[in-house]
Formats: C-alpha cells, structure tokens, sequence
C-alpha cells in the first residue's frame, strides 16, 4: 500500500485522501520500520524495471519540500538505503511537516484548502502554535489566529489575529509576514513582538521585543523600533509610540501573570472571569469601590489573585462552584 503511494506521489497523482492515508500509515512507525518499508519500496522498483530517481528528482523534491517551505532540518536517511529509498525517506518527513504545502502541489488542492485554519484559546487557556513557516505564536487566553493554508507561504504570509499573542516571526525576504487585528494592521519580516487586541476593549497595543515593524490604523502608518510600545485607541485610529524598558510589564502573562496599569476594579474582574474560567460579580455600591489597580496578578492562582483583590480593595470573597461573589 505505502509502495503505491509513493509511486502516485512521484508521478504527481496523489489526491488529497491518499496523502491522508499515507500520512496515517508513516506517523506511527520508527525509523527501523520505516526503513524495511523503504527496502520493500525500492524493490518493487527494480522489479517493475523502474529506475533509480535521478538527481534532478532528488533536487526538485528537496527544493519543494523544504526550501520552499522554509524547513531547515529533516530526518537523517539510514546509510544502508540506496538512492532510491534516501529520497522517499526525505520525502516522508516532509509530508508528516509540511501537508498544508503538498496540497497545493496537487490538482485537487483546492477542495482541500477551501477552509481556514483556526487556532483558538477559551478561558484561561494558552497555547503556542507553529505555523507553516516555522514561524511561532504564544497565544493567551480567549484569543483567535487563523490563516488560508492555499496562501500562506507563498508569495505572502497573512493571517488574522484578535486577543493576545506572543509572536516570533522567521525572516522571509520573499514573503511579507501580516497580521490583521481588527482594524489594526501589523507588517514585518522577521521580529518578536507582543500584540493586545481583544474586541471588547477601545485600546490596543503591540511591544516590539526584537526587530521592525510597521503598524497602520485607517488614520496612521507607523514604524516601530525595539523597547518601543505603541498603544491604538481603535476608535479614531490614533497612534501614540513610547519608548519603554519594562519588556516584562509587556509580556508578564508569559511568565504566568495578568499585567494592569490604571484599571477600574469592573475590568480587572472581567479579566480574572475570562482567565480562570470563573463568573465573578461584584456586590457593592461602585461609588464605594475607588482607586484603579496598577501591578501584577498571578494568573494561575486563583486564590493569591482573589487575596490580591481583598487586600486592596478591603473586600471578601465568597466562592460558590464556579461563581465567585466579592462583598464589602
């Protein structure tokens, strides 16, 4: 079965079920099994009276799968294959890597690319994603990212954004990397930077860690410089840049903690509700609740984060499965 498929897949005759089927059957096996299975393929060649794949072959495959791909490290062939079985196992690996790529290589890609990708997070969930050009994201929680895999890595890479995310770019000359927020609109080649912009909220920002990068509103087109901090009322599209040398007051839900600066108590309970999954209300008279909140807050611990509040805002806390009531 594996022999058949790789002969459709040299030939470019692999539909989009069989490239599934194929990646079901090479996921699971080791390299001692995927070996034997590449000896039995190579056999079935010379019986057939097929020749050795040819050098050119073995550069085109290597040029698709992993320059174009931007794939840097593949598995080391076994020194007892012959030609033949070392260009099916660097095709394998490529496959299991980079499928959203091999797609497009078919003439049936399109049914297969007709849907986005999406990566989500819900309530005091985070999760970091790699996207096909090896590019990561360290998405926090109730953030979205989703991208067109029949686009990506091609001549541009574009995907759409809302929530908060940590972003580590890998550099393309070729490809210009964008990231659409909601009005907002990030350009950038290769850098690290840190994006806040959840639809609820009048105000983004974005903290460029490492590298350059434009930001453009409908109203503003800015480049923004390491250390440098820019904060975007979406509203009117207004951009105002400064620079900054706290990184970690930027970034502190990475290391485990909900940064504030200037809250009212009503937002900073949305976001605890929204980080540990909880409905948090408040039982009392607003006018008696003053002063907004600057610091830090653990994000994974639910009961120094409710002591945090407590403290500062002399209240009690009362928890009831999963509703949280605060009270003078």
């Amino acid at each position: 079965m594996l022999s058949e498929l790789l002969n459709k897949y040299r030939n470019d005759r692999l539909t989009p079920d069989e490239l599934t089927q194929m990646r079901r059957i090479i996921e699971p096996l080791d390299d001692e099994e995927l070996a034997t299975l590449l000896d039995e393929y190579e056999q079935d060649f010379a019986t057939a009276g097929e020749a050795d794949l040819t050098e050119e072959t073995i550069r085109r495959i290597r040029k698709h799968c992993f320059e174009e791909a931007g794939l840097t490290k593949q598995r080391q062939p076994m020194r007892w294959l012959r030609p033949a079985a070392w260009a099916a196992a660097a095709i394998i690996p490529a496959l299991i890597a980079v499928s959203a790529y091999l797609f497009m290589q078919n003439n049936d890609y399109r049914r297969m690319t007709e849907a986005d990708i999406t990566v989500m997070t819900g309530e005091g969930e985070r999760v970091t994603t790699i996207l096909p050009d090896g590019s990561k994201v360290e998405l926090n929680y109730m953030s979205e990212l989703s991208y067109s895999p029949s686009t990506f890595n091609m001549t541009q890479r574009r995907i759409r954004f809302s929530g908060e995310g940590f972003f580590t770019v890998t550099r393309n000359e070729t490809a210009t990397f964008t990231v659409d927020a909601s009005g907002l609109e990030v350009i950038v080649r290769g850098t690290t930077f840190n994006l806040h912009v959840r639809q609820d909220e009048e105000l983004a920002s974005l903290y460029l860690d490492k590298g350059c990068v434009d930001l453009r509103t409908s109203q503003q087109n800015v480049r923004l410089t390491p250390g440098q901090l820019a904060s975007v009322n979406r509203t009117t599209g207004r951009i105002d840049v400064t620079d900054t040398s706290e990184a970690l007051e930027q970034t502190a839900w990475r290391t485990g903690f909900l940064r504030f600066n200037n809250r009212p108590i009503d937002k900073v309970i949305n976001v605890l509700s929204s980080n540990y999954g909880y409905r948090i209300s408040l039982e009392a008279d607003s006018a008696e609740i003053t002063g907004r909140f600057t610091g830090h807050i653990p994000a994974n611990n639910l009961n120094e984060a409710l002591g945090i509040l407590e403290y500062a805002y002399h209240l009690k806390a009362h928890i009831d499965g999963r509703t949280i009531t605060l009270t003078k």
